[in-house]
This record gives C-alpha cells, sequence and structure tokens, in this order.
C-alpha cells in the first residue's frame, strides 16, 4: 500500500509540471485569434472610425466621444476632396461650448483641419449647447436647423458658419455609414 501512494505522488508532480510547460503554448494559442481580429487604427487616441461609426448607429453615442466625432471628422475632410471644395477660402475657429461636456476647437485653415481639446485663439463663431443637444446634433438624431430655431444651439457669429458646420457633419456622417 505504501509502495503504491509514493508511485502516484510523483505521477502526479510529473503532470503537473507537464501542465505548467504547456501553459505558454496554451496562452500563445488563445491570443492568435485576438491577433486576427485586430481592431482598426484608432483616431489620435480615440476611438476608430468604425467604432464611432458603431456607436452612432447602435445609439450609444455620448458626449464621453464628442472629441473623436471631432478628431475623426477632421480626419475625414483632411482626406475628402468634396469637403475640401466646401471649405476652400474658408479659415475659421469654431468652438463649441457643451454644458456639461467638453469645450472643443476645430480649427480650418487653408482647407486643413485640426481638433484641439479645450479653447484655443479667439474664435470666429461659438456654437453654445447643453450635452443632450450636442449628442443628438452630432450622431444626427437632432436637426441642428430645429435645435437653433428651439433657442437650444446658440449661435455667436456668422450665422452661414454655423450651417457650413452643419453640412460638414452631414458629409461627415454620410462617410461613416457609407
Amino acid at each position: 500500500m505504501g509502495k503504491k501512494a509514493a508511485e502516484t505522488k510523483p505521477t502526479a508532480a510529473v503532470k503537473k509540471a507537464a501542465d505548467v510547460k504547456k501553459a505558454p503554448e496554451a496562452a500563445k494559442k488563445a491570443e492568435e485569434p485576438k491577433k486576427a481580429a485586430a481592431k482598426p487604427a484608432k483616431s489620435s487616441g480615440g476611438l476608430s472610425k468604425e467604432d464611432l461609426a458603431e456607436k452612432i448607429e447602435n445609439g450609444e453615442f455620448s458626449i464621453d466621444n464628442a472629441l473623436d466625432f471631432f478628431k475623426i471628422l477632421a480626419e475625414i475632410a483632411n482626406k475628402s476632396e468634396e469637403i475640401q471644395d466646401e471649405v476652400e477660402g474658408w479659415d475659421r475657429n469654431l468652438l463649441f461650448n457643451i454644458t456639461n461636456g467638453p469645450k472643443i476647437t476645430m480649427l480650418v485653415k487653408e482647407g486643413k483641419f485640426d481638433v484641439k481639446d479645450g479653447e484655443e485663439g479667439t474664435p470666429d463663431i461659438t456654437l453654445s449647447m447643453n450635452s443632450d443637444v450636442a449628442v443628438g446634433v452630432l450622431s444626427g438624431e437632432t436637426d441642428a436647423t430645429s435645435a437653433y430655431m428651439a433657442g437650444d444651439l446658440k449661435v455667436q457669429g456668422p450665422l452661414p458658419d454655423a450651417i457650413k458646420f452643419r453640412t460638414l457633419t452631414e458629409l461627415v456622417r454620410e462617410e461613416l455609414e457609407g
């Protein structure tokens, strides 16, 4: 009896050692599917274009995604001939002042878009709204003109600039949907 117990212990220890040696291999295999399903590149440290489109489509877009929206807007605008034509000769500093949300500056200079977290420079136009209106306008759930008419979106600066911004967001949403 004592002899059998002695034989069992080394066998269990050997089996455990073999399992430990296999663990790194099992971990590598578990990683392989993750590599195959890698996410697309993200905009400057935030959501990818595909992730943003999915959030908007699924009604999951929130004020926490606003800066990502603007960064992706700039990314798309800087590559789009249609948007480049739309902003030709239109150098502007746009400030988005969102109550209970971020302040975001969008700079358009010589057809190139740049986005800054916070207020930068002197805005040519300031669009002020609460976070719910911002989420609705950016996601397309709320019509910007209706929000303006209802007093939920306030514009300081030339109204045609606000209309141009609405056009830009529509073009970006089309790109996200396409």
